[in-house]
């Protein structure tokens, strides 16, 4: 089986990879650093051929979207980072749904003990 990690650079992409690797199946991982950013929408196409499944691990976008206050520490734009993370999940699934891909894993942290309230882009169709 061949599975395509999908990781912000980080150590976590590695290790899972290493894991699937143990298994036997082939792993390919995607981050900015290998070329590859899903925030931006860059073309997954050509990572996605042949690929049975997708674990994303893909974390929050750059904390450029926030900024320092003496009152409060460092405060994130939780729209900006919604919105990204949005867009970025979007562009996953709907590479694998082009490439075919029939499992898709998540892992997010993100609102994790959160009220998520009304937030639509989880509502994208699977």
């Amino acid at each position: 089986m061949r599975v395509v990690v999908v990781d912000d650079g980080g150590r976590m992409g590695a290790e899972t990879a290493a894991s699937v690797r143990s298994h036997r199946h082939e792993a390919v991982v995607v981050s900015a650093s290998s070329g590859g950013d899903v925030l931006a929408g860059e073309d997954l196409s050509e990572a996605l051929e042949n690929c049975s499944a997708v674990i994303d691990l893909s974390g929050p976008p750059p904390l450029d979207d926030g900024m320092f206050t003496e009152d409060f520490g460092f405060v994130i734009d939780d729209e900006a980072v919604t919105e990204a993370l949005c867009r970025s999940t979007a562009n996953v699934l709907s590479a694998e749904a082009a490439a075919g891909v029939q499992h898709h894993v998540a892992l997010s942290l993100v609102v994790a003990g959160q009220d998520l309230g009304d937030v639509s882009c989880w509502q994208i169709s699977w």
